[in-house]
């Protein structure tokens, strides 16, 4: 483990990671995050605000957001005042694959607030620069100077992997993902998941400059609980139609049939709320399915302690968050067979990967029959996030990325001023 001791200089290296999927929103008096992206950029850097002064940028700020400048744990979170055309929309609704009419429309908006901000950052003399996202990173990239830039990429439009079946790699959002990665200008590239690493690689960028950091989850906070309500299964995540929510249900009906006490709780927001609602009561289930919307992370914790399984029929993962959060605690995942969620067990037996509602249903009633094999599993997950999946972890690969950049950048400089 890379020891984070805090640099000598009067100055602490200033980084920016720029985040287009959206900002912060007030939750119950605090702050929440609505996607994945957001949570990877502040709690990646959050083991790191001693070490280096950390901003994170978020020119798509969601209604609600608490206010422009935000402190989380050391980490500040700037968001501009955007016009209208952007304010109106809700958290996480900005899909390119869900909603392109709305983000081709408010697109010029978006880039006009990350110029905006791109402006300040140059001013305020950075040492590394980061974009969330290809098309972020792309951006990122366009002004060059002395500072560093990264490129952070949880998935390709291109590889099937990560991207799944929504997302052919012969379709339009993945040529022009091409375009945007032959024109990209970046110093390294942070991956959350391999298979996006192995196909940068092939795709052409050196196997030196694209680094692997992974997810992770605040093992102190997200505490392994042994002690479950055995009829509560738990789902989070955006209702949008890559996370396959329908499938779900689908599943859950089967387990109630069996188990009618049983209870599955739906966290998260999306335009697909309604369409879902609709489905649950068509199933039978609407009394035993809970719609919590968006849950701020005190809630969240506590009714993952509660839960004894985890599902998720997701398309697609960048990584899948959500299912290590559910690890950390105890309660065990039962999720749906894709890379992602095969890159997160390790071939360990830690849960269950299933193909179809028929086979996550009947996966979830055979734990919840069997008292003594979900807590061998629960236990062997809970090791799993202690030995890779925390962001201290998470942190500390960052680390060695970028003081390996701000070296190699140092020593340039070092010898120009010896010449001199």
């Amino acid at each position: 483990m890379i020891q984070l001791v805090p640099p000598t200089q009067d100055r602490l290296p200033r980084i920016f990671f720029f985040n287009m999927g959206g900002g912060p929103i007030d939750a119950g008096g605090g702050l929440g995050f609505t996607e994945g992206g957001l949570v990877h950029a502040v709690q990646s850097f959050v083991p790191l605000s001693s070490i280096y002064d950390v901003t994170v940028v978020c020119p798509n700020t969601p209604r609600g957001a608490a206010s422009n400048e935000e402190e989380f744990n050391g980490v500040r979170i700037s968001c501009p005042v955007l016009p209208g055309s952007v304010r109106w929309m809700r958290p996480g609704e900005l899909s390119i694959i869900e909603h392109p009419l709305r983000v081709l429309l408010n697109w010029p908006s978006m880039v006009a607030g990350f110029i905006a901000q791109a402006r300040r950052v140059v001013q305020a003399e950075p040492a590394v620069v980061l974009g969330n996202g290809v098309f972020t990173a792309f951006l990122s990239g366009l002004k060059q100077g002395r500072w560093a830039t990264v490129a952070v990429i949880h998935h390709l439009y291109q590889d099937q992997w990560t991207t799944g079946a929504q997302s052919p790699p012969s379709g339009f959002y993945a040529r022009v993902e091409r375009v945007l990665l032959r024109w990209l200008r970046a110093d390294a590239i942070a991956v959350v998941n391999p298979s996006v690493a192995t196909h940068l690689v092939e795709y052409g960028f050196p196997p030196e400059k694209v680094f692997f950091v992974g997810n992770g989850v605040d093992a102190k906070r997200y505490t392994f609980s042994t002690s479950h309500d055995e009829e509560t299964l738990v789902f989070v995540g955006r209702l949008r139609s890559a996370k396959a929510v329908d499938v779900v249900l689908d599943a859950f009906a089967i387990v109630h049939r069996q188990r009618p006490e049983a209870v599955l709780h739906i966290v998260g927001d999306g335009l697909l709320l309604g369409t879902l609602k609709s489905r649950a009561s068509r199933l039978g289930i609407r009394e035993r399915v809970v719609f919590h919307g968006f849950m701020d992370e005190e809630s969240k914790l506590q009714l993952l302690s509660r839960a004894t399984l985890y599902l998720s029929a997701s398309r697609f993962e960048g990584f899948g968050l959500p299912v290590v959060e559910a690890m950390a605690v105890g309660a065990v995942p039962v999720v749906s067979d894709i890379p992602a969620h095969r890159y997160i067990f390790q071939d360990r037996a830690v849960g269950y990967l299933t193909a179809t509602k028929e086979e996550m249903a009947a996966r979830s009633l055979e734990l919840l029959a069997d008292p003594a094999r979900r807590a061998e599993m629960a236990a062997a997950g809970r090791e799993l996030v202690e030995q890779m999946w925390t962001w201290e972890q998470v942190a500390a690969r960052y680390r060695q990325m970028i003081d390996g950049l701000l070296s190699s950048r140092a020593q340039p400089l070092a010898c120009s001023a010896a010449v001199k």
